[in-house]
């Protein structure tokens, strides 16, 4: 800024600073008019403390003990004879200025006078609230808890734009509307405030304060200080050279304000120079193109385009006609016609990266999908009635795309982990299980004890093995080292109990078990290695390599054991529960895996009906081969 007056209005100088002011920053009823450093304005004014600073000014609160209401002091800082006419006819012109302006967004003056000292102050309403900056920097933070939402916003820029036109037809131009010159009240008030630097109709433009024009050195542009009166990044170029103003540099300045609403972010850069040098070139004024994600309407983006236009004929013709504007968006009349090709064109942008990533053109196929999800969803919000719109997002969400994205891969991952931790959680309850048959070998009665006690020693190595794979991950090896341990306990039931007997109902199952792993090798490997372990001890048995568990005589087969003697009640009771056993375990992992499968098989159906909706009932394609 390159005006040093203070701000008013009961705000702190500065502009950027928050204005309210809380019963902890007042001195209500022992201030008085021998408060330090405050000159005591006569005797209805009781002074408080000071709440605002600027260069030659500064704002006090008080009390009006005739009326007993709170009220603000503005008034001239430093000794009477430090002060020049030229200050204080500027001091005296803002009060005038804001008096003339009667309007509920515009703070009123109550009185204008002299202190004791003889130096000019004027009484003002006190406002409390906060600064449309500060509002703005919370939403640019994420703190959205401490902001209004957009619509109360907008509809306080709406109210803003009121105040500036009725400004603007008693011949008032504000020239220096900015966010921290608007001030929300804590009740759903709003004014605008500092009107220092206001040009009045048929005033020369150096009343309130010398201007220049810009001047240009190579690319940059830059200004002196104190050079032009404003803020650069909310002045029209015409500001910037000094040029004649009309109201229209004041729709300049609510334009870049409601960009910054719309964008989270200012329309010009930060920042004297390039401010400057960004308004004098132009930059595209669409919220929409800075914040892709935010999703502006076409509507506001036409309204910005529009009020912050290069040249002033090419905007709003009044600060009114912006507000109308906005009035129309804000009551739900939309430009169908815009909004329609505008669907036109992100639909064909849709079509387009479809293509791409389906011919396998693009350079990232995942990029290449996710563009025309974005640019069909955009062109369905746009124009819901489209029905190609619609069947497009349709087929987009139900036909899987080529390559899967990496975030898919990682949810894919973590299921599968939590599929491999769900089996072997399973595997260790079987092995578990195992104990339950002590009793009933006991009971058949044990001839050697040597592969009893191998086989509860492999038993044991399995069981371990599952249980640290389920509290810390199954690895990629982990699959093979739980099947080597099911294929040594197969081979040693097969020795306990026959080749023939026991060994390949716990193959069948472990087999199964290890078929639905996820990080299990292919199904070949797996069914080799059961088969081995249930059927390479009856090879080895035939090539005479270890001695046979069974033998035929004539019309019978004779099944021994190494271990175990076979007693017939203990033998068939233990034969049929270990059967049993294998079936139970069979038929509760492939019912919980068809069930698994049936809930996905619906869940898909159901996506797929509903996505049908969005396309006006339209079958969704199948999926491609």
């Amino acid at each position: 800024m390159v005006t040093d007056e203070e701000r008013s209005s009961g705000g702190r100088a500065g502009g950027d600073a928050r204005v309210d002011v809380d019963a902890e920053t007042q001195r209500d009823g022992d201030g008085g008019d021998d408060a330090p450093g405050v000159a005591a304005i006569g005797p209805r004014y009781e002074l408080g403390e000071a709440i605002g600073r600027g260069g030659m000014g500064e704002v006090v609160a008080a009390r009006d003990r005739q009326l007993g209401r709170e009220v603000a002091v503005k008034r001239l800082r430093g000794a009477l004879s430090t002060l020049d006419a030229a200050t204080i006819a500027r001091f005296t012109r803002e009060a005038r200025v804001q008096g003339r302006l009667d309007h509920p967004a515009i703070a009123p003056v109550h009185e204008l006078g002299t202190d004791a000292e003889g130096r000019p102050f004027f009484v003002m309403k006190r406002l409390r609230g906060r600064t449309l900056a500060e509002v703005l920097a919370a939403r640019r933070r994420g703190a959205e808890a401490e902001a209004p939402p957009l619509h109360a916003l907008l509809a306080a820029f709406a109210s803003v734009c009121q105040a500036a036109h009725f400004a603007h037809e008693r011949g008032v131009i504000h020239r220096d509307l900015k966010p921290a010159n608007i001030v929300l009240g804590d009740f759903g008030e709003v004014w605008v405030i500092d009107w220092g630097i206001a040009k009045l109709s048929g005033e020369p433009d150096d009343a309130a304060s010398p201007s220049r024009r810009v001047r240009t050195q190579g690319d940059a542009a830059l200004t002196d200080d104190d050079s032009v009166l404003g803020t650069p990044g909310y002045m029209p170029p015409e500001q910037l050279h000094g040029a004649p103003l009309d109201g229209r540099a004041d729709v300049y300045a609510l334009g870049c304000i409601l960009f910054e609403l719309l964008a989270r972010e200012p329309l010009h850069p930060v920042g004297r120079a390039v401010a400057v040098e960004s308004t004098l070139a132009g930059v595209d004024a669409r919220p929409s193109a800075r914040r892709p994600d935010l999703d502006v309407p076409p509507e506001l983006d036409a309204i910005c385009v529009r009020a912050t236009a290069r040249a002033a004929d090419d905007r709003f013709a009044s600060a009114r006609a912006l507000h109308d504007a906005l009035d129309r968006y804000l009551a739900g009349d939309r430009d169908l016609e815009r909004r329609r090709a505008l669907a036109a064109d992100h639909l064909a942008a849709a079509r387009g990266a479809l293509a791409a990533a389906d011919a396998a053109v693009a350079a990232d196929v995942v990029d290449a999908r996710r563009r025309a999800l974005r640019e069909a969803g955009r062109a369905l919000a746009l124009d819901p009635a489209d029905r190609a719109a619609a069947a497009l997002v349709t087929r987009l969400l139900v036909e899987p795309p080529a390559v899967a994205p990496a975030e898919v891969e990682r949810d894919l991952a973590a299921a599968r982990d939590r599929r491999a931790r769900s089996l072997v959680q399973l595997i260790l309850t079987t092995y578990l299980s195992y104990v339950l048959f002590a009793p009933l070998i006991l009971w058949m009665g044990i001839r050697r004890w040597e592969p009893v006690v191998v086989f509860g020693a492999v038993w044991g190595a399995a069981s371990a093995t599952a249980w640290w794979f389920g509290r810390r991950g199954v690895p990629r090896w982990g699959p093979w080292a739980l099947m080597a341990a099911s294929a040594s306990m197969i081979v040693m039931v097969g020795q306990i109990f026959g080749v023939l007997v026991v060994a390949p109902v716990i193959a069948v199952s472990g087999a199964a078990v290890m078929c639905l792993h996820p990080f299990a090798p292919a199904r070949a490997g797996v069914v080799a290695v059961y088969a081995a372990a249930a059927i390479g001890p009856l090879a080895l048995e035939q090539l005479g390599a270890i001695a046979p568990t069974f033998a035929f005589l004539g019309d019978h087969v004779v099944v021994t054991s190494r271990a175990m003697a076979w007693p017939q009640a203990a033998s068939a009771v233990t034969l049929a529960l270990m059967v049993l056993a294998g079936l139970v375990l069979v038929g509760r992992l492939t019912g919980r895996t068809r069930a698994l499968l049936d809930a996905d098989e619906r869940n898909r159906a159901m996506a797929a009906w509903q996505l049908a909706q969005l396309a006006g009932g339209t079958a969704p394609p199948g999926p491609r081969a």
